[in-house]
Protein backbone atom coordinates (compact mmCIF):
# COMPACT_ATOMS: atom_id res chain seq x y z
CA UNK A 1 0.00 0.00 0.00
CA UNK A 2 2.86 2.27 0.89
CA UNK A 3 4.42 1.60 -2.50
CA UNK A 4 2.68 3.13 -4.18
CA UNK A 5 2.15 6.29 -2.64
CA UNK A 6 5.41 8.07 -3.63
CA UNK A 7 3.85 7.70 -7.31
CA UNK A 8 0.53 9.15 -6.83
CA UNK A 9 2.60 12.26 -4.93
CA UNK A 10 4.55 12.73 -8.14
CA UNK A 11 1.28 12.47 -10.00
CA UNK A 12 -0.14 14.97 -7.84
CA UNK A 13 2.55 17.48 -8.26
CA UNK A 14 2.98 16.78 -11.86
CA UNK A 15 -1.22 17.91 -12.10
CA UNK A 16 -0.71 20.47 -9.69
CA UNK A 17 2.16 22.01 -12.42
CA UNK A 18 0.24 21.63 -15.64
CA UNK A 19 -2.42 23.11 -13.79
CA UNK A 20 -0.33 26.26 -12.86
CA UNK A 21 1.18 26.13 -16.26
CA UNK A 22 -2.47 26.24 -18.00
CA UNK A 23 -4.35 28.63 -15.81
CA UNK A 24 -2.01 30.51 -13.25
CA UNK A 25 -4.65 33.38 -12.34
CA UNK A 26 -6.68 30.28 -10.18
CA UNK A 27 -3.48 30.11 -7.55
CA UNK A 28 -3.21 34.07 -6.84
CA UNK A 29 -5.86 33.82 -3.69
CA UNK A 30 -2.94 31.48 -2.80
CA UNK A 31 -0.09 33.46 -3.49
CA UNK A 32 -1.95 36.90 -2.74
CA UNK A 33 -1.14 36.75 1.01
CA UNK A 34 3.11 36.30 0.52
CA UNK A 35 2.84 39.93 -1.24
CA UNK A 36 3.50 43.39 -0.19
CA UNK A 37 2.19 46.67 -0.57
CA UNK A 38 -0.64 45.34 -2.86
CA UNK A 39 1.80 43.81 -5.81
CA UNK A 40 -0.11 41.53 -7.81
CA UNK A 41 0.57 37.97 -7.18
CA UNK A 42 1.02 36.78 -10.75
CA UNK A 43 2.21 39.04 -13.27
CA UNK A 44 0.67 38.61 -16.83
CA UNK A 45 3.35 38.63 -19.39
CA UNK A 46 1.73 36.63 -21.47
CA UNK A 47 0.74 32.95 -21.32
CA UNK A 48 2.32 30.81 -19.31
CA UNK A 49 1.69 27.89 -21.45
CA UNK A 50 3.40 30.15 -24.26
CA UNK A 51 6.12 31.00 -22.30
CA UNK A 52 6.77 27.58 -21.04
CA UNK A 53 6.77 26.72 -24.74
CA UNK A 54 8.65 29.56 -25.88
CA UNK A 55 11.75 28.36 -23.41
CA UNK A 56 11.93 24.73 -24.30
CA UNK A 57 12.18 26.05 -27.91
CA UNK A 58 15.12 28.16 -26.73
CA UNK A 59 17.05 25.07 -24.93
CA UNK A 60 16.12 22.74 -27.88
CA UNK A 61 17.36 25.00 -30.24
CA UNK A 62 20.60 25.36 -28.20
CA UNK A 63 20.78 21.54 -27.35
CA UNK A 64 20.45 21.05 -30.97
CA UNK A 65 23.50 23.23 -32.15
CA UNK A 66 25.52 22.57 -29.81
CA UNK A 67 25.49 18.40 -30.09
CA UNK A 68 25.74 19.37 -33.51
CA UNK A 69 29.19 21.33 -33.34
CA UNK A 70 30.41 19.32 -30.58
CA UNK A 71 30.00 16.05 -31.77
CA UNK A 72 31.97 17.00 -35.47
CA UNK A 73 34.46 18.70 -33.80
CA UNK A 74 34.88 15.44 -31.55
CA UNK A 75 34.95 13.32 -34.46
CA UNK A 76 37.83 15.92 -36.09
CA UNK A 77 40.27 15.72 -33.33
CA UNK A 78 40.00 11.63 -33.08
CA UNK A 79 41.05 11.07 -36.61
CA UNK A 80 44.22 10.80 -37.50
CA UNK A 81 44.08 14.21 -40.00
CA UNK A 82 42.75 16.16 -36.90
CA UNK A 83 44.61 14.21 -33.75
CA UNK A 84 47.20 17.11 -33.58
CA UNK A 85 44.44 19.74 -32.58
CA UNK A 86 42.64 17.61 -29.64
CA UNK A 87 45.25 19.38 -26.59
CA UNK A 88 43.91 23.00 -28.47
CA UNK A 89 40.22 21.44 -28.36
CA UNK A 90 40.65 20.68 -24.63
CA UNK A 91 42.34 23.55 -23.36
CA UNK A 92 39.50 25.72 -25.33
CA UNK A 93 36.43 23.70 -23.89
CA UNK A 94 38.82 24.07 -20.71
CA UNK A 95 38.10 27.59 -20.69
CA UNK A 96 34.86 27.95 -21.63
CA UNK A 97 33.34 25.55 -18.93
CA UNK A 98 35.24 28.82 -16.70
CA UNK A 99 32.66 31.12 -17.67
CA UNK A 100 29.20 30.85 -16.01
CA UNK A 101 26.32 31.36 -18.49
CA UNK A 102 25.42 34.60 -16.32
CA UNK A 103 28.93 36.46 -17.35
CA UNK A 104 28.41 34.57 -21.04
CA UNK A 105 25.08 36.74 -21.40
CA UNK A 106 26.36 39.33 -19.53
CA UNK A 107 28.77 40.09 -22.75
CA UNK A 108 26.85 38.83 -25.01
CA UNK A 109 23.73 41.71 -24.71
CA UNK A 110 25.70 44.19 -25.86
CA UNK A 111 27.15 42.78 -28.53
CA UNK A 112 23.96 41.75 -30.15
CA UNK A 113 21.17 43.33 -27.83
CA UNK A 114 18.28 41.74 -25.68
CA UNK A 115 16.19 39.22 -26.45
CA UNK A 116 16.45 35.39 -27.28
CA UNK A 117 20.22 35.98 -29.17
CA UNK A 118 21.81 36.38 -26.26
CA UNK A 119 20.50 33.82 -24.13
CA UNK A 120 21.22 31.09 -27.43
CA UNK A 121 24.57 31.87 -26.55
CA UNK A 122 24.95 31.53 -23.33
CA UNK A 123 23.17 28.12 -23.85
CA UNK A 124 25.27 27.51 -26.50
CA UNK A 125 28.32 28.08 -24.74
Amino acid sequence: MKAWLPALLRLAVLALLVVFIISPGWFEPLLKPLTENGAPAIYNQGSLLTLTLQHLRTVLVATVAATIVAVALAILVTRPAGAEFLPLSRSLVNIGQTFPPVAVLALAVPAVGFGEKPTLIALFL
